[in-house]
């Protein structure tokens, strides 16, 4: 008698047969929503309440260059969940060549590493930018009315909300884009760095500040190898029926 088991029914896709652990901004789909949504409410509450109401200056300029970075955010924000972080497919033939090339000395680098350093540096300049012109608001209005914060407070609460939220994002991605700079300039990466990999000895990678930067930044990226769309091959199991013993 032979028994044959279907490990995988046609139809079954790869990733559902082996899960993988990786946690991309993409996965986290709260964590996408409330990143798109707290950016569209600060250039929301910034056109409405901030630009249209500052005195000495071009109003339609400031709105507009505060849409302009907000696409570019945006666009950024979705290069980076819409880009695979080079996942590593499980094959016996691909993975021991993935993490090093001995041939040149490089590693594969997770392929959405640019544009999450673009996303980094364009939502801090941003954000910059929002603060700046809220604490101009806020001053002329404490000059106009003679109050003091309290009084902004009561006065235009979404205005001191947003200069709030805003010096927390600039402290927050500019701690981000500061480290993941470094990172770059010395061609480590975030693992690396946090298992003091190259702690005593030579970073074997490092070759210089314009050359890190170059490879991080302008580097071809690796080809994509995730493919979605594989079915699961089904494993056969055979079992010949043994005749009795004796």
């Amino acid at each position: 008698m032979v028994a044959m088991e279907i490990n995988a029914a046609k139809g079954t896709r790869t990733y559902q047969v082996w899960p993988g652990n990786n946690v991309t901004l993409s996965s986290y789909p709260r964590g996408l929503f409330l990143t798109s949504v707290s950016i569209l409410i600060s250039t929301w509450i910034f056109t409405i309440y901030i630009a249209n109401d500052l005195q000495n200056t071009n109003p339609t300029l400031v709105i507009t260059i505060s849409l302009i970075l907000t696409i570019v955010v945006i666009v950024n924000l979705i290069l980076v969940t819409a880009i695979d972080p080079g996942i590593i497919p499980r094959s016996t033939q691909q993975s021991s060549v993935e993490d090093t090339d001995s041939s040149n000395g490089s590693r594969r680098k997770k392929r959405n590493y640019r544009f999450y350093l673009a996303f980094l540096i364009t939502a801090l300049v941003f954000f910059i930018y929002i603060f700046a012109f809220s604490c101009w608001r806020i001053h002329q209005r404490m000059l106009e009315s003679g109050t003091g914060l309290f009084g902004m407070l009561r006065n235009c609460p979404e205005t001191l909300a947003l200069t709030l939220f805003s010096f927390a994002a600039i402290w927050f991605l500019g701690g981000l884009a500061i480290f993941h700079s470094s990172l770059t300039a010395i061609n480590q990466t975030a693992y690396e760095n946090f298992r003091n990999r190259y702690e005593g000895s030579p970073n074997p990678y490092d070759k210089g500040i314009i050359s890190n930067i170059t490879e991080v930044l302008f580097a071809p990226l690796p080809p994509y190898r995730v493919d979605f769309r594989a079915e699961a091959m089904p494993r056969w199991n055979v079992e010949d029926e043994m005749p009795p013993l004796g």
